[in-house]
């Protein structure tokens, strides 16, 4: 099964959204487990290029996603998420996503391209309940 990973950024969305400490150190717990991806040269240059590219076919998102997205097409792992613009970016870029619906605790889509190491059925929700609405998780192919 792939592991749940995530970039810096949403870590850190994710810890600072904590309404208590009790809730801070839930997720200090549950995220020793969790993989987290470096955001190299590599992947900061390829932010600027896409974010360029999807500006001018009018498509705007902000930086955390596309940096979350580029991580995601670099390694060739798929996007966990209840955010419409990951599906809107994996229009355009080269990564697979999973549309996760919070309130009904479904998935919503599977989109092409999603690896079938990836049963993300099986991954706990204790990864993807945050106290924000749209948090997203990037799955890891290891």
């Amino acid at each position: 099964m792939g592991e749940v990973a995530v970039t810096p950024a949403i870590r850190f969305e994710i810890f600072s959204g904590a309404k208590d400490g009790m809730e801070y150190e839930k997720y200090e717990r549950n995220f020793k487990s969790v993989v987290l991806f470096k955001i190299h040269e590599e992947i900061w240059r390829e932010s600027e290029r896409q974010a360029y590219q999807l500006r001018r076919q009018g498509i705007r998102v902000p930086l955390v996603d596309l940096l979350s997205a580029i991580v995601a097409q670099v390694n060739g792992t798929a996007i966990f998420h209840n955010d419409r613009h990951f599906d809107l970016m994996a229009r355009h870029l080269s990564f697979a996503t999973i549309s996760w619906d919070e309130k009904t605790g479904q998935f919503l889509r599977r989109q092409p391209g999603v690896p079938p190491q990836f049963k993300v059925a099986e991954v706990e929700t204790q990864y993807v309940r945050s106290p924000s609405r749209r948090r997203s998780k990037v799955l890891a192919q290891k």
